[in-house]
C-alpha cells in the first residue's frame, strides 16, 4: 500500500505544475496512458498497466484528478476540490474558492466562513445543500474538500484511518469513507461460519489500495462491484488478523457501473515471507499466478486450500489457494496444477496469504497434469474401491470404462476421487488388475494418464482377527517443566482386543508406514506376546517408556529410545505429508487393522499395492502435538467402524495400557 500522496502535500509545486484551476482534468476520456503527478496525460507501452505499485501515476475515475501519483477525491458530479489549492481550497464544478474565501455557483464562502447557495460554513466548518465540510475538512454531497487545510476527504487516507483502529482493537467507532470503490462481493460459502467467515464486500481506494473488508451482507445494501460508496464505518476488528469493518451507518451510493479491472496488481512475483507484504495488500484486488505443491484439504467449515508456489513465494506455509467446497469439487485441482487468479482480493489467514476463488470464473486458465488412478482394493468379495488423485468425470466413470481382468463389473457408484465397483464374486487371495480406460477423465475433462490408469490387488479375505489398533502417541510436547527439551522419546502404540474372546498373536506384526514413499521403515514382531485376552491391551513402545506402565499390561519393546514413530506432517505436497501404523499377518502380508494419521498412506512394500486409511473420508484432522499433550486415539475405546476419521479422534491425554479418554 502506497503512502498518501496528496496535492497539499506538494503545496505551490504543483500549482506551478499544472494543478491549479485552469488545467484541463486528465480522464480517461481523453488519456489513452496514465495521468501523470502534474494532472497530464502521459502515453506509456501497453504492457505496462497504470498504477501498478511503485509507479509515478495510475488512471483516474471519471471527473478525477491524477496528483502526486494518485488519483484526488473528486466529487463526482458536485465538484472537484484539490489539496488546499491557492490559499485555502479551490472548488470546481460546484463553485470555486480561492484563499478560502469566495466560491461560485455553489454559494459564497468569505475567509471560509459562510458560504450562500449551497450552505453555510462558519470558520470553514459546516456547509450544508452542497455538502459538508467539518473543520475545513469533509465533504459529503458536493464532493471533497481540504478547504483551509484542516483536514481530508481522501478514500485512501479514510480506509487507512479504518485499518488503524482494526489494529488498535477499538470496536467501536465512527470514520468515514467516501469514495471508495466496491471491487468484491463475497458471498457467505455453505458450511462455512458466518462470525469466522462472514459474507461482506470489500472496497479498495486507487490501484494500490488501501482496501479494507466490510463485513455486512451486500443484499442488505444492494450494493455491487463497480459502486462508489460512501459510509460511515461503526465497528471495527480482526478476524485472523485481518482487518475487517463489522458495522457500517450511512451507507449511500455516489455511482455505480464504474470499471474496476484496472484495480487488479499482479502479485506473482511478491515474497509473501517478507515482513510486510501481506498487510500492504490485504484486502487489495489481485491476480496471481502459481503452481499447487500439495493436494486440496480442508482449511476451515466449507472451504479447501493447497499449498501454492509463485516466483516470489516458495514459502509453502506463508502462501495457498483457497476455495470454498464447490469451487474445490468442480475444478478437481490438485498437485501439479498450474493456477492462473484473476480479480479477487487477497484474504488472508494470520501470518498466511490466502488468495481465494470464490467462484470457477477466478481460475480461468488454470490447468492440471492429467490425473492417475492412484489404487484398487477391495471392500467385500463383490465390491472393490478405486482411488484417484482428483474428482473425476461422473459421465466418464462407468462399468464399461472400469475394467477388470477376470472379473465382471457390474456397476459403479461413487463421486470424487472415490468410486466403488460391484463385481461378481472374487477368489480370495488371487492378484487382479483394475484398469481404467482412455477415455476416463476429471471433472476438468484431462484424460487420465496413460502410464497410470492400472491399479493391483488382492481378491477379497475375510480378517481373521478382532484385535485393533487403539491408541497412538507419536509426537510429544517438546518443553519440559524444568526448561529442558524432550525428543519423542514417549511414543507408543497401542494394540487392543474389544472381542469376546481371547485372540492369537501368532504370525503377527506390526509395521510402520512412511506417507512420503509408502515404504515400510520399521516392523515389530509381536508374536512372542503368544496372544491378548478378552478386554487386554498390549503396549508397544521403548524399554524406558515400558517401564512407566503397570505389570499387568502386556508390553512388546521398540528398540531406540526416541522418535520411534514418524510425524506426519511437515513435508509437502500434502497428500505425501502422512505416515501410517498398520497390524498384519505375516504370512500373507494382509493388513488386519491400521490407521493413517494427517492424510492417506499407500503401502508400497507389498504387491500390490494397499491403501492402508481406512475408509475414504479425509484423516488430516488427525494430527498429533508436540505443544499440547495428547494422542491419536479410539472413541469409544475399542469402536471399529474401519473408517479412521470416524473411529480416531485426538485426545487429550494418552492412556497406554487403559480406557481412551476423549
Amino acid at each position: 500500500m502506497s503512502s498518501i500522496r496528496l496535492c497539499l502535500a506538494l503545496g505551490f509545486a504543483l500549482i506551478a505544475a499544472g494543478c491549479g484551476q485552469a488545467k484541463v482534468k486528465c480522464l480517461p476520456s481523453n488519456c489513452s496512458g496514465c495521468c501523470d503527478s502534474a494532472g497530464a496525460c502521459v502515453a506509456i507501452p501497453t504492457a505496462q498497466a497504470c498504477g501498478a505499485r511503485g509507479s509515478v501515476c495510475m488512471m483516474c475515475g471519471a471527473d478525477q484528478l491524477c496528483l502526486g501519483g494518485f488519483c484526488t477525491a473528486s466529487g463526482f458530479g458536485g465538484g472537484s476540490e484539490v489539496g488546499g489549492g491557492t490559499g485555502g481550497g479551490t472548488a470546481t464544478g460546484g463553485g470555486t474558492a480561492t484563499g478560502g474565501g469566495t466560491a461560485t455557483g455553489g454559494g459564497m464562502a468569505t475567509g471560509g466562513g459562510t458560504a450562500t447557495g449551497g450552505g453555510t460554513a462558519t470558520g470553514g466548518g459546516t456547509a450544508t445543500g452542497g455538502g459538508t465540510a467539518t473543520g475545513g475538512g469533509t465533504a459529503t454531497g458536493g464532493g471533497t474538500a481540504t478547504g483551509g487545510g484542516g483536514g481530508t476527504a481522501d478514500p485512501a487516507a479514510q480506509i487507512a484511518a479504518v485499518r488503524s483502529a482494526a489494529d488498535l482493537g477499538t470496536g467501536t467507532v465512527s470514520l468515514p469513507v467516501q469514495g471508495a470503490l466496491v471491487t468484491f462481493v463475497k458471498p457467505l460459502v455453505p458450511d462455512a461460519g458466518a462470525s469466522l467467515d462472514p459474507a461482506g464486500f470489500f472496497v479498495q481506494a486507487g490501484g494500490t489500495g488501501p482496501a479494507i473488508f466490510v463485513a455486512v451482507d451486500p443484499a442488505t445494501l444492494s450494493t455491487a462491484v463497480g459502486d462508489l460508496v460512501n459510509f460511515t464505518v461503526t465497528g471495527v476488528t480482526r478476524i485472523g488478523l485481518l482487518r475487517v469493518a463489522s458495522g457500517v451507518s450511512g451507507f449511500a451510493k455516489q455511482s455505480s457501473g464504474n470499471p474496476v479491472s484496472g484495480l487488479t496488481q499482479s502479485v506473482s512475483a511478491v515474497d509473501f515471507a517478507a515482513a510486510g507484504a501481506i498487510d500492504d495488500r490485504e484486502s487489495e484486488l489481485i491476480s496471481v499466478n502459481g503452481t499447487l505443491i500439495g493436494d486440496m484439504a480442508a482449511a476451515g467449515n466449507g472451504y479447501q486450500s493447497a499449498a501454492m508456489t509463485t516466483t516470489g513465494t516458495i514459502d509453502t506455509a506463508t502462501l495457498k489457494l483457497r476455495v470454498p467446497n464447490a469451487v474445490a469439487d468442480s475444478e478437481g485441482l490438485g498437485t501439479g496444477c498450474t493456477v492462473q487468479l484473476t480479480a479477487t482480493p487477497l484474504w488472508r489467514y494470520n501470518a498466511q496469504a490466502q488468495p481465494s476463488a470464490w467462484g470457477s470464473s477466478a481460475l480461468a486458465g488454470t490447468t492440471c497434469p492429467a490425473p492417475q488412478l492412484l489404487s484398487a482394493a477391495p471392500l467385500s468379495a463383490t465390491s472393490v474401491r478405486a482411488t484417484f488423485n482428483r474428482p473425476m468425470n461422473p459421465l466418464s466413470v462407468t462399468n464399461v470404462t472400469m475394467s477388470i481382468a477376470g472379473l465382471t463389473v457390474n456397476s459403479v457408484t461413487g463421486a470424487g476421487a472415490t468410486w466403488t465397483l460391484t463385481t461378481n464374486t472374487q477368489t480370495g487371495g488371487a492378484a487382479y488388475t483394475l484398469t481404467a480406460s482412455t477415455s476416463v477423465a476429471d471433472v476438468r475433462g484431462t484424460p487420465i494418464s496413460g502410464s497410470m490408469r492400472t491399479a493391483n490387488f488382492t481378491g477379497y479375505q475375510a480378517p481373521t482377527t478382532a484385535l485393533v489398533i487403539n491408541e497412538v502417541d507419536y509426537d510429544n510436547v517438546a518443553a519440559l517443566p524444568d526448561g529442558g527439551t524432550q525428543s519423542d522419546s514417549a511414543e507408543f502404540v497401542e494394540i487392543f482386543n474389544p472381542s469376546g474372546s481371547t485372540v492369537s498373536l501368532t504370525n503377527r506384526s506390526v509395521v510402520f508406514i512412511n506417507g512420503a514413499d509408502g515404504t515400510t521403515y520399521r516392523t515389530v514382531d509381536i508374536s512372542g506376546a503368544t496372544s491378548l485376552a478378552a478386554g487386554e491391551y498390549l503396549v508397544l513402545a521403548s524399554a524406558a517408556t515400558l517401564a512407566t506402565l503397570p505389570g499387568t499390561v502386556k508390553k512388546v519393546t521398540i528398540s531406540g529410545t526416541t522418535d520411534l514413530i514418524q510425524n506426519g506432517g511437515g513435508t509437502t505436497p500434502a497428500s505425501l505429508a502422512s505416515d501410517a501404523v498398520a497390524l498384519i499377518d505375516t504370512t500373507t502380508s494382509a493388513v488386519l487393522d491400521s490407521l493413517s494419521y494427517e492424510g492417506s498412506t499407500t503401502w508400497t512394500a507389498v504387491v500390490p499395492n494397499v491403501v492402508v486409511q481406512e475408509g475414504a473420508a479425509a484423516t488430516t484432522a488427525l494430527a498429533d502435538s508436540n505443544t499440547v499433550q495428547g494422542s491419536v486415539c479410539r472413541i469409544p475405546n475399542g469402536s471399529d467402524s474401519n473408517t479412521n476419521a470416524s473411529d480416531f479422534k485426538v485426545c487429550s491425554a494418552p492412556t497406554p495400557g487403559a480406557t481412551n479418554v476423549p
